[in-house]
Parts: C-alpha cells; sequence; structure tokens
C-alpha cells in the first residue's frame, strides 16, 4: 500500500526521515566503561613516561580492538597519555576531563555493554575530539569514525547499524593552535555522535549494544557516552480484542496532521477502525470535507487505514493517547507498520511553540528584550535567529499576530514503533492538548494497494 500524492496538489511535501528526536526528549544514560580513558594509570616515568599504547591498557580497560579473539591492533595502535604529555609542546589535545585522553593511530576501540536494543529507543553514542595541532588536513589525519552495531556479532564496519566519519576538514571539531593553554585546549573540545532507532521488526533486538571509534594518526578522543531516547510515537495494538492507540512516551508532546497503518497480509479491520473524524475528539477536531480537521483517507481497507488534517494540525500530549478502536484482527499476523507526519511550525514568532501567535508571545518578547548571545533564544522571544532579542523581533512578532494567511509547512514523515500487547496500561494522560489550525489551500487524498 502505498499514499498517493495527495499533499502536493497543496504544495505541501514530507521528508523521509528515519526518527524525529524532540530537542528536550530526557535520554537515560547507559554506562560505558572507562567512558574517560582512566582505567588504566599511564607510566609516569621511563622511557615511555606520560603514555601507553594499546597493548598495555587493554588488560586492563573495557575498550578492546573489534572484538575478536585475538589482538590486532597491540604496538603501534592508539594510546593513553596524561595531561603532562598534552602539555609537552602543547600538540595533543588537553584532557577534557580527568587526567588522561586516547590518541588516535588508525586503530578500532570497541566495547560490547550489558544492555540490549529495545524497540521504540533511539540510541545515541557520543565521545568528544579535537585534532592535534601537527595535523596535516591535506592527508586528512584528524579523521575519526563512530560506530553502532550488533554487539553479539564481531565488528564490521559494513555490518554496523550506523556509522559516520568526522573530521576536521568538515568542521566537526577543531585543531589545538601551538603554544595554546590547557584551558584554551579544552574549550575545543567537540562532541560528536551518531544515533539508531530500533523497531519491533529490528534484527538487533534484544541483542547486546556494541559501540566504537576510529582515530586517525592525528585526533584525540575523550568522555565517550550512551543514552536511549523515546523519539517517536507508538502503535500499541492489544492482541486479545483488536484495540489499537497512538501512544505519546517521548515526554514531549508531538505534533502531527497525518498518520497511516498498513498490513501487507490485510490484518486490519477496517470496519471497527474508530477514527479521528468519526470521534470528533477535543483538540482533533472532525473534517467537513474541506481539510479543515482530521479526515479518513478514501480506499481504505484492511490492507491501509489512515487520516490527516490538511490545513492544520493536532498536538498529542505527552503520556497522551489516541485510541483507534479494534482495527487489529485478531489472530491475524502481525504485521502493522505505523507511519506518522511531524507537523512543523512556520510561525517563527510563536515563542511559546502552542501554534499561535498571540499576546502571550509579546510577553515572553518583553521579558527577553535586550538578551544578547547564548541566551537569546527562541521562548525567550528571539524570532530571527540573530542571538540578539531586539525590536526586530518585535516586528516579526507584529506581522505574524492573528495572521491566519501564514502558510503550513512541510511536515516530517517518521516511521513509528509497533507493540503487541495482551493488555492496555493506563495512559497517564488519557486527552490530547489542542493547537490552533494553520491555514492553507485543501485536497483530499487516498491510500492506494500495491499488488
Amino acid at each position: 500500500m502505498k499514499i498517493t500524492n495527495w499533499r502536493r496538489t497543496v504544495g505541501v511535501s514530507l521528508v523521509a526521515a528515519g526518527l524525529w528526536a524532540p530537542s528536550q526528549a530526557q535520554a537515560v544514560d547507559i554506562p560505558l566503561g572507562d567512558p574517560s580513558f582512566e582505567a588504566f594509570v599511564v607510566p609516569q616515568s621511563g622511557p615511555a613516561a606520560h603514555y601507553a599504547y594499546s597493548d598495555l591498557y587493554r588488560p586492563t580497560s573495557a575498550w578492546i580492538d573489534d572484538l575478536d579473539m585475538t589482538e590486532q591492533d597491540d604496538g603501534e595502535g592508539n594510546w593513553m597519555y596524561d595531561s603532562t604529555y598534552a602539555e609537552t609542546g602543547t600538540l595533543r589535545g588537553a584532557p577534557r576531563t580527568g587526567n588522561q585522553a586516547m590518541h588516535g593511530r588508525f586503530s578500532y576501540n570497541m566495547q560490547k555493554v550489558a544492555n540490549v536494543f529495545e524497540a521504540g529507543k533511539t540510541y545515541t553514542f557520543s565521545i568528544y575530539a579535537q585534532g592535534h595541532s601537527d595535523t596535516n588536513e591535506t592527508f586528512d589525519e584528524a579523521r575519526s569514525f563512530l560506530y553502532l552495531f550488533n554487539g553479539s556479532q564481531p565488528f564490521a564496519e559494513e555490518t554496523s547499524l550506523t556509522f559516520k566519519k568526522f573530521s576536521t576538514t568538515t568542521g566537526d571539531y577543531s585543531i589545538r593552535p601551538v603554544g595554546s593553554t590547557a584551558a584554551l585546549s579544552k574549550a575545543l573540545w567537540q562532541k560528536i555522535s551518531i544515533s539508531h532507532t530500533v523497531y519491533s521488526d529490528s534484527p538487533e533486538l534484544g541483542q547486546p549494544i556494541g559501540v566504537g571509534f576510529y582515530g586517525g594518526a592525528d585526533v584525540t578522543f575523550d568522555d565517550a557516552s550512551l543514552s536511549a531516547d523515546v523519539t517517536i510515537l507508538t502503535l500499541e495494538v492489544n492482541t486479545t480484542n483488536g484495540t489499537t492507540r497512538i501512544v505519546n512516551q517521548t515526554g514531549q508532546p508531538v505534533s502531527l496532521d497525518y498518520y497511516q497503518i498498513t498490513s501487507a497480509s490485510d490484518s486490519l479491520n477496517k470496519a471497527a477502525w474508530n477514527s479521528l473524524q468519526t470521534q470528533n475528539l477535543a483538540g482533533f477536531p472532525a473534517g467537513n470535507g474541506t481539510g479543515n480537521g482530521w479526515e479518513k483517507a478514501g480506499a481504505a481497507d484492511d490492507g491501509a487505514i489512515g487520516e490527516s488534517f490538511l490545513t492544520g494540525n493536532s498536538q498529542l500530549a505527552a503520556a497522551g493517547t489516541l485510541n483507534l478502536g479494534a482495527a487489529f484482527s485478531v489472530g491475524d499476523p502481525q504485521d502493522l507498520n505505523f507511519q506518522y507526519a511531524q507537523a512543523t511550525n512556520s510561525r517563527t514568532a510563536d515563542f511559546n511553540g502552542n501554534g499561535v501567535v498571540d499576546g502571550s508571545d509579546f510577553l515572553a518578547w518583553q521579558r527577553g528584550n535586550g538578551t544578547v548571545g547564548a541566551g537569546a533564544t527562541k521562548a525567550s522571544g528571539n524570532a530571527n535567529t540573530d542571538q540578539l532579542i531586539n525590536a526586530a523581533d518585535l516586528a516579526i512578532w507584529k506581522n505574524e499576530f492573528g495572521n491566519s494567511a501564514i502558510p503550513k509547512t512541510p511536515g516530517q514523515l517518521v516511521r513509528g514503533n509497533v507493540r503487541y500487547v495482551t493488555s492496555f496500561a493506563v495512559a497517564a494522560v488519557p486527552e490530547p492538548s489542542s493547537i490552533a489550525l494553520i491555514g492553507l489551500g485543501v485536497a483530499g487524498f487516498a491510500l492506494k494497494r500495491r499488488r
């Protein structure tokens, strides 16, 4: 099944994306072994004072090479060094925290953690990086790679769940200047990160989490971290009675203007589907065929159901739920796929993010007027992102105040999680909250089956 180009007729396109990460969602930290490279204390005297190669530190550190049975990266592999070494000639980055950091030398450092991948969560692996002052950027010597992988298998880049290259040449982190102080070097550390979202049908589900990094000859690492966060909506399916509901466990309100549920084996029960249009909920108004509220897709059947709000969007509160009736056919294959469109707000002067530009936004600007720098956020009244809250932002507020002609911006198509349960837990917040409608031209839409 697929969606026809119903959005194109109103000038709205969806940006395909694997995940949506709300900026204020609360992530849960997952412990890593030796995240700051302090477990092995480097020698303080002798010919190798203040540093240690991988063949020395790996017996005591959680970081190994590539999770195989033999040490491949000994001798000339990555090495640890301390603050004294960093300040001798000031070539290497001063350790960000503690007394030691990791120097890259064309080697991998991997570890498998005790936690396993869970459905509906986005995992983010991060580490701080800094280039050395003797970096040869022509040869991209300060490059690095981060990896998230299935820890039950030997590591291989081509089988990683996700990986990404970072470098000073692409501005991902900076190079320590020769002669700079330790304080300046510490200020230059920049966090690099990769993320991966796990679904109910992901092959890595229930397997140990593997993380790792690779460093070129002139890059330094410190303070690795791993976190898990619920960043997407979940479709809960009760396999006992077929009832379904959309659940928001992201910790933040989610604005949406479309959802679709499909099944390749026709496991839906269209006749028992209780659509938003039928329910006409507070904050989720039913449309009248003009796109002014939630309206069911044409050609819906047991293989595909969906609804859209063409001229506006609705906000599902944190911990909120949307009940959709007994839309699952009990006993049929559990192959549902859930997608939704995360709506965006085109009103730059909507400082409190409630979907309308009104007097409360003026009060936010008034309180923030005169703020300069990092504190000049949108929530504080900065409408033009110039790190200064002033009369220019007030002018934008005046232009947008009460202006219903501001067009709706494209939503972001997100794959949601699907969770099958035998009973529903009681929702903490049973009703969704509402936001104002956004004007736009209107057209119908339909779901089309693909044979």
